[in-house]
């Protein structure tokens, strides 16, 4: 049996009965407003969460870390990946307005409200910048519902 020959006698881009398909990737997901306030909003969350467990698994695997660095190493590079998802939403285009709103509630309160505190602690201005506007939308949005 020629499994190739089998499979090729299908297009690639045609649905069974020969219209067709739209294909849809994990890569075109990733690009979507979205899914850019879903990881930011479950990065932060998860921060909290996940960090015993994290600072236990890497501290009992390797002694002769320090345990306040390595604490500040994974909060830095938390905040860091969270906010490399949120800078991306432009408030003038209302799809992205939408996707903010879409994760109203006290989890995205304090993801945004954590975030602009790790990075005024920092001294990165440029990014609390960023936060603040995205919390003053935020907030004046939520008002008005």
């Amino acid at each position: 049996m020629n499994l190739s020959h089998i499979f090729s006698l299908f297009s690639e881009n045609e649905d069974l009965d020969g219209s067709p398909i739209t294909l849809t990737s994990y890569e075109d997901f990733t690009a979507t407003p979205i899914y850019w306030v879903a990881m930011f909003r479950k990065l932060i969350n998860g921060y909290k969460n996940m960090e015993g467990d994290f600072m236990e698994s890497i501290v009992r695997d390797n002694t002769s870390l320090d345990s306040d660095d390595v604490s500040r190493a994974y909060e830095f590079l938390t905040f860091t990946r969270a906010y490399t998802y949120i800078v991306n939403l432009n408030l003038d285009e209302s799809t992205h307005k939408e996707a903010l709103l879409r994760y109203e509630g006290d989890i995205m309160n304090v993801a945004l409200y954590e975030s602009l505190l790790f990075f005024e602690n920092i001294e990165e201005y440029e990014k609390c910048l960023t936060l603040k506007k995205i919390i003053d939308f935020y907030k004046s949005s939520l008002k008005k519902t």
